[in-house]
């Protein structure tokens, strides 16, 4: 059942786990092709994700740290994000956005329709996002992080 029919998923980087032919093969068994938008590694993906309503992250192992999130976070983006490593610490569930279980794309469904439904959820969670970014994440933060440790341990 479509519920919104005017909601497009972009995907965009290089291969890794998923060839590019593989994935527009299941976007067509599944009859979802025109949902969606194939990118190839951009550069400069700032401006395009500007364009985002939700960022959305769906690793399903290892993420040290996710830059993708923190970008989508200084965008002011409620995010959405699996449970894996790093994703799971940065998202804190209804504040900034929504944590799901890796491959369970059914909570993932549900998760996305709530923020398309309520879209001042969606804005008070793009709004936390920046807020967190700049409190914990920015380049400012690190840059002081990193001097304290320096000079603790030049001490």
């Amino acid at each position: 059942m479509k519920i919104y029919k005017d909601v497009s998923f972009i995907i965009a980087g290089q291969e890794v786990e998923v060839k590019t032919e593989d994935l527009v093969r299941m976007l067509k068994e599944l009859n979802i092709e025109n949902s969606f938008i194939l990118l190839p590694q951009i550069d400069d993906i700032v401006d395009v994700m500007d364009l985002f309503d939700i960022g959305v992250v769906t690793s399903v192992s290892s993420e040290t740290i996710s830059r993708v999130l923190l970008e989508y976070m200084f965008l002011h983006k409620p995010v959405i994000g699996t449970r894996v490593n790093a994703i799971g610490e940065i998202i804190q569930s209804g504040v900034n956005g929504e944590l799901v279980k890796a491959k369970d794309h059914m909570e993932l469904s549900k998760k996305i329709i709530k923020i398309l439904i309520d879209q001042s959820l969606g804005k008070a969670y793009g709004e936390n996002s920046y807020r967190l970014y700049k409190k914990y994440y920015s380049e400012e933060v690190f840059y002081k992080n990193y001097i304290q440790i320096f000079e603790e341990i030049t001490a």
